[in-house]
């Protein structure tokens, strides 16, 4: 089957389309079946759409969605999208199990799992943070300046539906990356691109814990991601953890999977996948602004890591090529985190006086670490061992935003008797 896979996707609805059409002409196809976009779609009707998105007033811009939600334009090829954390998030909050946003459009929901033909595909929208995990989903409307960025936190509520499948996928996504993943590919070359993330992945906090937890459980053989705006592909072998004893263990090194300085072969990971050419360039004197900048900059959480500004920041400068590659190695003491131990940010200084706190029942004590996850027995139907993981950049001129690439199911159904 014939897949597009873009990126973030920005609003750029026509440029996306564009490229596709473009890039099929490259590869000699007459089209695609299917186009996945990782995220940020920004499915925004009108202006009022704007008020519920986390971009920063002076950056906002209804985009190209309107055209297709009124039907004054049709999206030539099926697109499914997950959410992001650049969402009019008031509209996909009225579609939580998923739904089409538009004729052509489907919105995944919060997490789901779809067929599409042969292929199985799941999705989890939304990006990581840990002190939100655990909680429902509280935003209601009218949104406040803090709604507006905890709509897009993942929650475990939702995490738990795809953790329940017990059968095979063939597709993963996520807008965020899988924590760790940036191990199993060339993490030295990343780092060099994006030397803002190094500190972060050796501290084992580089992208989502739900996300890795899902694709460790689910094993699909492709996983496809967006978030951090470049292109990293990556392959991660579960057979090494079966030899190893480490899937029931739940641990080793560099966040639980073995041999992570590894770099992917060309052929297991990149080589079905063409690049597209770059999309229309609107104005050549345009400066670049990215919508990440303004990410968590208003939540009321402790000075943000670096893991946050890699977030917030997209041109980043290069790391220097002379620099001794031997810091980029992973550290040695993830193997003892579990998928989601992440430190839980202290609250805010209360006015409350602590005699009055002292007089709460011990319930309401702070934890000192969340609960740590149990290891689940896996299931025996999901027999996949290999992942190929493709990260994609935001639609912009000269960037790496989209791929075309033929899926194979991996447990193709029988055709049914006529």
């Amino acid at each position: 089957m014939r897949i597009a896979v873009e990126g973030c996707g920005h609003g750029t609805l026509h440029a996306i389309y564009s490229s596709i059409k473009k890039s099929c002409q490259v590869n000699g196809w007459d089209g695609v079946d299917l186009l996945i976009i990782g995220g940020d779609f920004q499915a925004v009707r009108n202006s009022y759409d704007l008020n519920c998105m986390s971009v920063p007033q002076k950056y906002r811009s209804v985009g190209d969605f309107h055209e297709y939600y009124s039907g004054k334009r049709t999206a030539p090829y099926l697109t499914l999208f997950v959410g992001g954390n650049h969402e009019a998030s008031s509209h996909l909050r009225e579609l939580y199990y998923g739904g089409w946003v538009a004729p052509n459009i489907y919105y995944l929901g919060a997490a789901n799992v779809l067929r599409f033909g042969d292929l199985r595909i799941a999705g989890l929208s939304g990006i990581w943070k840990g002190y939100n995990y655990n909680k429902p989903h509280f935003e209601r409307l009218p949104y406040d300046a803090n709604d507006v960025k905890s709509a897009y936190h993942v929650r475990e509520i939702d995490v738990r539906k795809l953790l329940l499948l017990r059968d095979q996928i063939d597709v993963g996504l996520s807008h965020d990356w899988p924590r760790g993943v940036e191990w199993k590919g060339d993490h030295q070359a990343l780092f060099r691109k994006k030397d803002l993330f190094e500190a972060d992945a050796k501290a084992g906090t580089l992208g989502s814990s739900a996300a890795r937890h899902v694709m460790d459980r689910l094993r699909p053989p492709h996983w496809f991601a967006a978030h951090l705006h470049c292109k990293f592909a990556a392959v991660v072998n579960y057979s090494h953890e079966e030899t190893n004893g480490q899937s029931q263990k739940g641990a080793g090194s560099n966040g639980g999977w073995d041999g992570a300085n590894e770099a992917p072969g060309v052929d297991a990971a990149t080589e079905v996948i063409r690049a597209a050419p770059p999309a229309p360039v609107k104005n050549s004197d345009e400066i670049d602004l990215d919508l990440d900048m303004d990410d968590e900059a208003d939540d009321p959480i402790p000075a943000p890591s670096a893991n946050s500004i890699a977030e917030q920041t997209d041109a980043s400068p290069a790391a220097n090529p002379t620099k001794s590659q031997a810091s980029t190695a992973p550290p040695t003491d993830l193997a003892t985190q579990p998928p989601h131990t992440d430190p839980i940010p202290h609250p805010p200084t209360s006015s409350v006086p602590d005699s009055l706190r002292a007089r709460l029942p011990a319930s309401f004590t702070r934890p000192a670490s969340p609960p740590p996850i149990v290891p689940l027995p896996h299931p025996p139907t999901i027999t996949n061992t290999l992942t190929n993981f493709l990260a994609l950049d935001k639609c912009l001129p000269h960037r790496n935003f989209l791929q075309i690439l033929d899926i194979f199911p991996l447990h193709p159904s029988t055709p049914p008797h006529p």
